[in-house]
């Protein structure tokens, strides 16, 4: 269980917040659906890969091309799939 606190002040207040996240399952396996293989400059590419398990997992996605990374959240995992595209 992780305690996690939300935080905001300007000069004049402040505000505050808290929530307890437990993580249920490990993430399982991490695995493709549809794998991109070759990529034309400019040309959107898509592809497809599948979280088999878990529970309140950030998936990462970095294409390597400093490009800003796409980064989601999903609190519970059973064999989702998740499609990505990239230009």
């Amino acid at each position: 269980m992780y305690n996690v606190l939300l935080l905001a002040n300007n000069s004049i207040s402040n505000a505050n917040d808290s929530v307890t996240v437990s993580v249920l399952w490990r993430v399982g396996k991490l695995e493709w659906v549809d794998r991109p293989a070759l990529v034309d400059v400019n040309i959107p590419s898509n592809f497809s890969f599948r979280l088999v398990s878990g529970s309140n997992v950030t998936i990462t996605v970095c294409y390597g091309d400093n490009s800003p990374c796409n980064e989601s959240f999903v609190s519970e995992a059973k064999n989702s799939i998740f499609s990505v595209s990239h230009a």
